[in-house]
């Protein structure tokens, strides 16, 4: 988003992400914390809810508007939620 603020790219900003040729594969999950393995995906195209970004803002404002996107994308394999953000919608690094 800092990029497309810097070259002059107006509001709104749509991002539209969709996964093809996911089924029968597991979603990664890389900390030490997770004790739980991931169910694979059951179809092999998955569309993620779009988001608009209507104004430019900080990366705090970009985590929450991602945050029901990875939402989806963990729910898809049987989680409720995102796992690697917390419940006010910010993403937690893997060092924390």
């Amino acid at each position: 988003m800092d990029g497309y603020k810097k070259i002059g790219i107006p509001n709104p900003v749509v991002i539209m992400i969709s996964l093809e040729g996911v089924e029968n594969v597991y979603l990664a999950l890389l900390r030490d914390s997770f004790k739980y393995h991931s169910s694979k995906f059951d179809r092999p195209l998955i569309k993620l809810p779009e988001i608009v970004i209507n104004n430019y803002g900080d990366h705090e404002d970009y985590e929450k508007k991602l945050k029901p996107v990875f939402d989806a994308l963990w729910n898809a394999v049987g989680f409720p939620k995102a796992l690697y953000f917390n419940d006010e919608g910010h993403y937690i690094p893997e060092n924390k």
